[in-house]
């Protein structure tokens, strides 16, 4: 029996109807209040929804003949009402307990009546649920199902050794768990190939990019020029007539959202790729005293605005008005540059010490990009394991370096849950050496086994070359000393971990990238036959105006929140992953 009536003595006029099943998650931590029975508003609020819901399954369910007025006994079991209270003390209210997500809300009591129709039907399907959170949850669980079957459905050319690890069992009580996360790691084999096995991907394209090679990603953030340069969010890419999948960035025009505030309606802008920039490639310029370090959020963008309208002619105010959308930018981009959100999970298990729950994704939007295994990246090399820091290197150590990720993952601490979640990416560090054609250096690796930017990177390296004698090649650099792996050691197994805060950026195809930033330095790299190094000429993102600790989101789109204006969605094939 799904659903029952009995006589509510508290009020004569209602006959109490109970769902007798549920779907219902039971959240905690949700982020609006609890009802408080003491609050006149509330307890009206809480017996009007209890009526309408009532209502409407008694007009569905009960007999026509039957005149009796209906209302819900209470929520299904994991369902909640709660309320959010303005700062004019209005209040909003809001259910809670869908499936899923808890950012998954009912706003109005007809529309959790049709979900709470099929809560009373014999279906367990959420397809045949006609709520619009199920339409949407089904979506998602298609996506997702969609992008894992392709995944594993498509054999990597390049597959090579991906190694699990994990924090030592045995650890100090100070430790925390980033350096927990970078200390002696110890293979997994057999969950090792459960993550290898479920990384099957496709190279040459993938879901928001117009190929792997490319510079600009949907939902990235970046500089776009209109009378000045201002930031704004790619929401999709459209390619011109003519252009063939795979084209370079030139071939497609970017439908981008300016940054600001949702409030200023700033309507959506085509920019083509020469007009547009990384956002890397700018520092994001300071802010006014009164508004400057405050997050995004915690600024009243509303009042602002009304502030700046009051006492100025139409001209001004409108003038007034983009100084508010600037400012608004501003703290936006450095908000945002502070957030990360998933998506593609393939891996979501206890690591086998059952100290972490280790979770591992396709893909990743760190801060202002797109980041999906098998990228290159920008990472801080820090200090040779070995001790050799100590005494002068021979090469010198460089400050930074290139990783192949080859896994991104996250890990929860099951030993001690409070402790915060470690984001990291796993790979191999590589660097680009020139040497003698004929005489390749050790730990040298063909650039095709890393994918498209490395074998792109090396092809215009080696077309700029003047001495024909010369040529660079990609090695592997043992995260040991930081120098070349040495003759004789084991190039797949030479992998490491880096933390969110040892990474920098994308590394992007120099080439490509210097002749959308800056075509007259491209043109002194042909004609000296050199290109420069990427820290001089991209920024790093924790040097970018970033507020604070990097924070998750549940998806790209609640990363934006009211900084834009329009409805942002990933690109189909991209599942995201709810927190």
């Amino acid at each position: 029996m799904a659903s029952s009536a009995s006589k509510d003595d508290s009020s004569a006029e209602y006959w109490s109807l109970t769902i007798a099943r549920s779907d219902g998650q039971g959240y905690t931590d949700l982020d609006q209040n609890p009802l408080d029975l003491n609050e006149d508003s509330d307890v009206t609020q809480l017996e009007r929804w209890e009526v309408i819901i009532g209502g409407h399954l008694a007009m569905q369910l009960a007999p026509k003949e039957d005149k009796r007025q209906f209302k819900l006994a209470e929520f299904p079991k994991g369902y909640e009402l709660r309320v959010a209270i303005r700062k004019d003390q209005a209040r909003d209210y809001y259910l809670y307990g869908h499936p899923a997500s808890a950012k998954s809300i009912y706003r109005t009591p007809g529309e959790f009546a049709s979900h709470a129709l099929w809560l009373a039907s014999g279906s367990t399907d959420n397809s045949q649920c006609p709520c619009d959170l199920c339409a949407r949850y089904v979506e998602g669980q298609q996506k997702r199902a969609e992008a894992i079957a392709a995944w594993e459905s498509n054999p990597a050319s390049h597959a090579a050794a991906v190694h699990y690890s994990t924090p030592p069992r045995s650890q100090p009580a100070s430790v925390q768990p980033e350096q927990q996360a970078q200390q002696t790691q110890q293979s997994r084999p057999q969950q090792q190939q459960q993550i290898q096995q479920r990384q099957q991907q496709q190279l040459q394209m993938f879901p928001g990019t117009t190929g792997f090679s490319n510079v600009f990603r949907v939902g990235e953030m970046v500089w776009y020029r209109y009378s000045a340069w201002r930031l704004g969010v790619i929401f999709s890419i459209a390619a011109r007539p003519g252009t063939q999948p795979g084209a370079p960035d030139t071939g497609y025009d970017f439908r981008i959202a300016p940054l600001g505030h949702a409030t200023l309606q700033q309507e959506i802008i085509i920019k083509d790729a020469p007009s547009m920039r990384p956002f890397l490639t700018f520092s994001v310029p300071d802010s006014p005293a009164h508004i400057k370090g405050k997050p995004f959020d915690e600024v009243d963008w509303l009042a602002l605005s009304e502030s700046e309208r009051r006492g100025k002619d139409p001209a001004q105010h409108a003038q007034a008005l983009q100084g508010v959308g600037l400012e608004a930018s501003k703290l936006a981009a450095r908000t945002i540059n502070d957030c990360f959100s998933f998506f593609n999970k393939i891996h979501d298990e206890p690591t086998p010490d059952n100290l972490f729950r280790l979770q591992c994704f396709q893909g990743v939007y760190y801060g202002a990009e797109m980041i999906v295994v098998n990228d290159p990246i920008r990472v801080q090399l820090g200090l040779p394991a070995d001790g050799s820091q100590q005494h002068p290197a021979e090469p010198p150590v460089p400050t930074s370096g290139i990783m192949h990720v080859q896994q991104i993952q996250y890990l929860i601490s099951l030993a001690q849950p409070n402790q915060r979640p470690v984001l990291r990416f796993q790979g191999r560090l590589l660097r680009p050496i020139r040497t003698l054609a004929d005489n390749p250096p050790p730990g040298a690796i063909p650039p095709e086994t890393l994918g498209p930017v490395f074998t792109e990177e090396l092809v215009s390296r080696n077309m700029l070359e003047k001495n024909k004698s010369m040529r660079w090649f990609w090695v592997i650099i043992s995260p040991r000393t930081l120098q070349p792996a040495a003759a004789g050691e084991d190039l797949k197994n030479l992998t490491t971990t880096k933390l969110e805060g040892d990474v920098l950026g994308r590394f992007y195809v120099s080439a490509k990238i210097m002749q959308l930033v800056n075509m007259d330095l491209y043109k002194q790299w042909v004609e000296r036959g050199a290109v420069d190094e990427p820290p001089s000429y991209l920024n790093n993102r924790g040097a970018s105006g970033n507020l604070g600790q990097i924070q998750r989101r549940p998806t790209r789109k609640g990363t934006f929140g009211k900084a834009v204006y329009g409805e942002f969605g990933v690109s189909r094939g991209l599942a995201e992953e709810a927190q």
